[in-house]
């Protein structure tokens, strides 16, 4: 699931170009766009997990819930701390 900052912007971005003929070939350029701002976004951030967001979210296998996936990701950093400090 994109964030819901990318996800007001795309929204935003097929508002602007609603007046376009071929509506379906700009939602997808948008889409594209999207997946481009969030994998900056991405590569500023925990790159080290997850190095390609658009292979991340078109994966044919289960399904992409951003709020678990970031969950477990933080209790899979959180495990790896070492016990003692």
């Amino acid at each position: 699931m994109i964030p819901s900052h990318f996800l007001a912007w795309e929204r935003a971005q097929r508002y602007k170009r609603r007046n376009k003929k071929d509506e379906e070939r700009v939602a997808k350029e948008i889409r594209v766009e999207t997946l481009n701002k969030w994998q900056e976004e991405w590569n500023n951030g925990i790159r080290k997990l997850i190095q390609d967001v658009k292979a991340w979210t078109s994966r044919k296998h289960g399904t992409v819930e951003f709020i678990y996936d970031t969950i477990s990701i933080k209790i899979r950093l959180f495990r790896s701390l070492p016990t003692k400090i």
